[in-house]
């Protein structure tokens, strides 16, 4: 199959969709289909058309590049178009729609968790109409009950992001007399709440009984590091805090391995990648009710889900004072692999795309993971959270 990934943003700009597009289309590739990137962030250009960069003013695609994309999708030369979409995407969109004149399937994936209310009405006026052929889907069940409150006549289902979980796996071994140690992955922005994460450790710090020794991490960079930094020492904080900054993926998961409890303070997060991957090292997720990682994180085996900063403190704080407790949720994350694999999560693509050209039903062959309306759908999370044990 030839397939064309379209992002606004990709490598070697870092962040969520960027890693995950690359991921994908990595992935693809290993199972034998063509695949090309069409971005407008700048970068190496790639051999054979890998990645396609147009050009673009300060982030945002110039026309011309519109113009390019559109020949280059009505051209013929792929199966399928799928666009990857944040809260602004005006390359994606354009894709979307350059796919629907030229009758190629196509297929839209939603990254971000869309507001309400007012910011909603303005997002529907700015967000460019695609045609009804183009099959939207979104990254977690609680992303695609957000963008169908958005636009309420579009079936949405869920199309996941992947991951290796026996690259993130833990052997459980753990060094002796080491303190038991927070840890959160993050780009330290406003919107991951990394100040929140800060709190939120000093008041488990305050409830965890003193004889306890406690160490934290805070993986990541971003615009607040500075604040942070300086938080950390006003508040003496940066005795038992450390923040080592911007990791690879291999450094992250040698930090997990040497950590017993993840964190995940943001409110707004569609999917929330670094938690699976801590989930998928062993680690017990203590995360935000109402974000993605609902579909992974069932409250009180994978973790705990809470609705304020308090009771993610005040479970933390329970658990790391009770460790045979802390200990059996760890196993149990060890011992159960998420169903987020990459093999899983490429078969579901495959039949997005088919059902994006007409080869089958969205209806009919994706049932058993999507949902409709603004309830939950339990069924859908138990087989997106469903387990395989090792």
């Amino acid at each position: 199959m030839r397939i064309l990934q379209v992002s606004d943003c990709y490598l070697p700009q870092v962040g969520g969709i960027e890693l995950h597009v690359h991921d994908l289309a990595a992935r693809q590739r290993v199972y034998g289909h063509s695949v090309s990137v069409a971005t407008v962030t700048p970068g190496p250009q790639a051999r054979g058309g890998a990645v396609i960069r147009l050009a673009g003013l300060n982030g945002l695609p110039h026309p011309r590049a519109l113009v390019e994309l559109s020949h280059i999708i009505g051209s013929g030369g792929f199966d399928v178009v799928h666009v990857h979409s944040s809260l602004l995407s005006p390359l994606a969109w354009s894709a979307a729609r350059a796919a629907s004149r030229s009758s190629t399937p196509a297929v839209l994936t939603m990254h971000s968790m869309l507001p309400t209310g007012r910011a909603a009405r303005a997002l529907r006026e700015v967000l460019p109409k695609v045609t009804s052929e183009v099959v939207w889907t979104a990254v977690s069940s609680v992303a695609a009950t957000a963008l169908r409150g958005v636009f309420p006549d579009h079936q949405v289902s869920v199309l996941p992001n992947g991951i290796d979980p026996e690259g993130w796996a833990s052997d459980g071994t753990r060094t002796s007399a080491r303190p038991l140690t927070i840890v959160s992955v993050m780009r330290t922005a406003r919107r991951k709440r990394p100040l929140q994460y800060l709190d939120i450790l000093a008041a488990i710090r305050r409830e965890v009984p003193p004889s306890i020794e406690l160490r934290a991490v805070l993986v990541g960079t971003g615009p607040l590091d500075g604040a942070i930094s300086r938080r950390l020492a006003s508040s003496g904080m940066d005795r038992w805090v450390s923040q080592p900054g911007r990791l690879s993926r291999a450094e992250i998961r040698d930090v997990l391995h040497r950590c017993d409890l993840y964190l995940a303070p943001a409110t707004l997060e569609s999917f929330g990648i670094a938690a699976l991957e801590a989930r998928s090292a062993g680690l017990p997720v203590i995360g935000m009710a109402g974000g993605g990682i609902t579909d992974f994180i069932e409250h009180g085996t994978e973790g705990f889900l809470v609705d304020s900063d308090n009771a993610m403190a005040a479970h933390a704080a329970d658990l790391l004072s009770d460790q045979l407790r802390l200990r059996r949720m760890q196993r149990h994350n060890r011992q159960y692999e998420p169903s987020f694999s990459w093999p899983h999560v490429l078969e579901l693509h495959e039949d997005i795309y088919a059902a994006a050209g007409g080869r089958g039903s969205v209806r009919d062959e994706l049932s058993v993971h999507q949902h409709r309306g603004n309830s939950s759908n339990s069924n859908e999370k138990r087989f997106l959270r469903e387990p395989v044990r090792k």
